[in-house]
């Protein structure tokens, strides 16, 4: 988790006071006044001077973009051993920019799990649009780079997809390792942007992951282990639709990245 510690240097201010010296009376030859001197002519007058105006800020100009992203890393299951995952995420974003500063909320449109070695793991849509938005925001900093926020994402033990188990429920598809898994999960997620301009966002992600199990089926799962934490890496890309666009056009969109089943 990224920190920033601000130190403040306190520097004590001392009022130093200058004492009055005593003045000794002497005696003075007579110096006769000097002769009156005509008044020196009046500077003229300086016109009105124009004030310089301050940097204006450029208006807040907010609108609808598609999110594209897909994160790679492994994980392992009982019997399986270890295997490589790739989770594609579909997001509707509001992006407002204003300047070097971009806020971006998001809703989840649509998530996919690829099917690997014959391992497949399906999350139910209809916990998709359940899930919390996502805010971050970017902005320049002193070095002149670009640098998001981290931010959360994730769910915890309420029912998201109603189908009375706690969590969202995936179901597991494997030849010797196959059941439910009931879930919650936290990520804190990481940026850094590649190219932002008014014709897209592109960032490099990287993705911590907390999962909890808290219910299973299938004696295979069930061996999982109840807590795991894992990192994951990909890349996400952002690109103005149309206004009033909504979840149709966004995952109407390919993969980032080609077909996850290729």
């Amino acid at each position: 988790m990224f920190k920033r510690f601000f130190g403040r240097v306190v520097r004590p201010v001392v009022a130093g006071a200058l004492g009055t010296g005593l003045t000794v009376a002497m005696a003075a030859p007579t110096i006769p006044p000097p002769p009156p001197q005509s008044a020196a002519p009046a500077a003229p007058t300086a016109g009105p001077v124009a004030s310089a105006a301050p940097p204006s800020t450029p208006p807040a100009v907010t609108a609808v973009w598609s999110g594209r992203q897909v994160v790679r890393g492994t994980r392992e299951l009982p019997v399986l051993g270890e295997f490589e995952t790739r989770t594609d995420l579909w997001v509707l974003a509001r992006v407002t920019r204003q300047g070097d500063r971009w806020d971006v909320e998001q809703t989840a449109c649509r998530i996919t799990v690829a099917k690997v070695v014959g391992v497949r793991a399906s999350f139910p849509q209809v916990a998709v649009a359940a899930l919390p938005k996502v805010k971050f925001e970017i902005t320049r900093w002193a070095d002149g780079v670009l640098h998001p926020t981290p931010w959360f994402s994730g769910w915890n033990e309420a029912d998201l997809d109603n189908d009375g188990w706690p969590g969202i429920t995936l179901t597991v598809s494997a030849p010797l390792c196959s059941g439910r898994l009931a879930i919650a999960s936290n990520a804190y997620n990481q940026g850094e942007v590649r190219q932002a301009n008014d014709r897209g966002l592109a960032m490099d992600i990287k993705v911590h992951v907390g999962q909890r199990t808290l219910e299973s089926t299938g004696w295979c799962l069930k061996l999982a282990d109840e807590q795991t934490n894992d990192a994951f890496t990909g890349e996400a890309l952002y690109e103005p639709l149309p206004a009033g666009s909504g979840c149709e056009a966004v995952n109407a969109l390919p993969a980032l990245g080609g077909d996850p089943d290729d």
